[in-house]
């Protein structure tokens, strides 16, 4: 939090960690995670995904003849 990110969480069953990071401070928030989980020895990767601002969207079906 002391980098940038917004909020954060344990996700899943896993050992998944999700943080919630304005646009502008994902460089700085990824390097002081990759920094800490260097310090302590901890394998991982960081993903950045693309949040979906539309959510679910429900389309009718197109009616089929007969």
């Amino acid at each position: 939090l002391q980098a940038g990110a917004v909020g954060g969480c344990l996700s899943g069953a896993g050992p998944t960690v999700l943080l919630l990071v304005p646009a502008e401070r994902i460089d700085a928030v990824r390097a002081a995670v990759e920094a800490v989980a260097v310090e302590l020895e901890v394998p991982g990767s960081m993903l950045t995904p693309e949040l979906d601002r539309d959510g679910v969207v429900v389309r009718r079906a197109a009616s089929t003849p007969g």
